[in-house]
């Protein structure tokens, strides 16, 4: 990973986030993103201060979505709260989940919340 950007994204009242470039992703998810991959999207009704995000459709619940235009393609999109629940599942089972962001997708998260919190 390079060091001109932070290891974690942290926002108040959520957990850590990691950060790593797309190329310092798991060798599989970086090379071939494929569907047991999670791309976890907002909500279309959610406000966006971008115009250039790609819409799409929750692969669960079948809502209206949008990402970002430089996440890899051939991924699982699921909305947030179909991700929340998801994740609350997989923790009952035992296992380890986490989120990892991109550090533009970080830089960009960060500095739109600290607009609407100044």
């Amino acid at each position: 990973m390079t060091e001109d950007h932070e290891k974690t994204l942290s926002l108040p009242g959520l957990p850590d986030i990691d950060v790593r470039d797309v190329k310092d992703w798991p060798a599989a998810m970086a090379n071939e993103p494929n569907a047991e991959h999670v791309l976890v999207c907002n909500p279309a009704h959610w406000n966006t201060p971008f115009d250039d995000n790609v819409a799409g459709k929750c692969d669960r619940c079948g809502i209206n979505i949008y990402h970002r235009p430089y996440m890899p393609k051939g991924m699982t999109t699921v909305c947030v709260p179909c991700a929340v629940a998801q994740m609350h599942e997989e923790r009952k089972d035992g296992f380890d989940v986490g989120l990892t962001v991109t550090p533009k997708t970080a830089a960009e998260t960060k500095a739109y919340v600290k607009s609407k919190l100044a």
